[in-house]
């Protein structure tokens, strides 16, 4: 039990927290969690190495990692007969919202419902065999880290939602939300290293396009939410 407590000790719970304080919180009671119910502990999916960082994955395809995020031409809202005003334009509405209804929410449940498409139209026989094969075993192993990353986008963005947008609360919200991009910049590593020959151009272009966007619309709602309070 003392060991427990220690997870907590470096925190200074008598301070006004920025981002970084928020972060080390959320260590700490994930650490917490591993030591008092390691059954319920998540599981650590391997890191990217740094050469399939976003910048360098985006330079190998030919890209400027610097000409991609755009966040003036995120979150438009659709057009239609409404008055009221953008849903994440207004703090208050943003507090009393559900997290189902936030649109960078949809967005990393849509990414999920992509991944898991493919899974099942293209690679669930794949993913049932054992091969000696290593180019099919790395294969597994990526698919395994893309599922895994792309499952802890929504639901660190649905936990810094339950944080709050208040002006000492939205520094927990956006730490949540920067482990959020996190996993989705692991996913483009990890995408970036998928065999080709396994799917279908049209297929692995949806995919890098998916990761790509969600990515991009994760820095763009950082940048949204750093903004309220600047």
């Amino acid at each position: 039990m003392e060991s427990n407590r220690n997870c907590f000790e470096s925190i200074n719970f008598n301070k006004k927290w920025d981002e970084e304080d928020w972060e080390r919180f959320f260590s700490a009671q994930d650490e917490f969690v591993r030591q008092v119910r390691p059954g319920r502990a998540y599981a650590r999916g391997r890191t990217v190495d740094p050469s399939l960082s976003f910048r360098n994955v985006m330079r190998r395809f030919g890209m400027d990692p610097d000409g991609v995020f755009a966040p003036e031409a995120s979150f438009e809202p659709p057009a239609g007969p409404s008055t009221e005003p953008p849903l994440w334009k207004s703090r208050l509405s943003l507090e009393e919202a559900e997290v189902d209804a936030l649109p960078i929410y949809i967005r990393a449940k849509s990414f999920v419902g992509v991944v898991a498409s493919l899974w099942e139209r293209r690679f669930q026989k794949m993913m049932a065999k054992t091969y000696k094969s290593r180019l099919h075993r790395l294969c597994q192993a990526l698919l395994e880290d893309i599922r895994h990353h792309a499952r802890r986008i929504p639901h660190n963005v649905a936990e810094g939602h339950y944080v709050g947008y208040g002006a000492a609360a939205v520094k927990g919200n956006i730490a949540r939300c920067r482990r959020a991009l996190t996993h989705a910049d692991a996913c483009v590593g990890f995408v970036s290293r998928l065999p080709r020959r396994f799917m279908s151009a049209e297929e692995y272009h949806l995919l890098f396009r998916e990761t790509l966007g969600l990515r991009n619309d994760l820095m763009a709602w950082i940048f949204f939410l750093r903004q309220m309070n600047a």
